[in-house]
């Protein structure tokens, strides 16, 4: 388990497993769906980190554009941050805390989404291929994230190019 968290760097813990953690642990809460007796505990961190990177996913590719469109926030260009990291470090900080609130952000607006899905489906027991959805779902959504990712590679590139 040590060598797990010393793999982790101090970002992927805030803003993949923290908040999966978060999330797993509430769904259990409203739902019972685990006994965590029986289920190993790095089985509950490996499952932690992947919803929680699912979740900052969701929020990086559907959330944080959405805000941006409504003007709830606006960034800055991508090579003047890069610039003024530069100069300052503690601009790789405050990003990090606000990767994770957009995250934490995101978790709340899911877990409410399949609250309202749940008892939807308990009044309608329409949804039979719920698995198919769910995994088209995140095909499309990591395929725009290796894009997005691509891109701030290709724009870091550029900059010494």
């Amino acid at each position: 388990m040590e060598m797990l968290f010393e793999y982790l760097r101090r970002y992927d813990i805030w803003n993949n497993l923290f908040p999966g953690m978060i999330f797993i642990y509430s769904y259990n809460v409203f739902w019972n769906v685990y006994d965590w007796n029986q289920i190993p505990i790095v089985y509950i961190f490996f499952m932690a980190y992947f919803i929680g990177m699912i979740i900052s996913r969701i929020g990086s590719i559907c959330i944080e554009p959405l805000l941006k469109k409504i003007k709830f926030i606006k960034f800055i260009d991508y090579i003047s941050y890069l610039t003024a990291v530069e100069c300052d470090k503690t601009i790789i900080e405050l990003n990090t805390v606000n990767n994770v609130y957009r995250t934490i952000l995101t978790g709340l607006i899911i877990f409410l989404l399949i609250f309202i899905h749940k008892e939807i489906n308990d009044i309608c027991m329409l949804i039979n291929s719920e698995i198919v959805i769910y995994d088209l779902f995140l095909i499309v959504l990591f395929l725009l994230s290796y894009r997005k990712q691509t891109g701030y590679i290709n724009k870091r590139v550029s900059k010494y190019i």
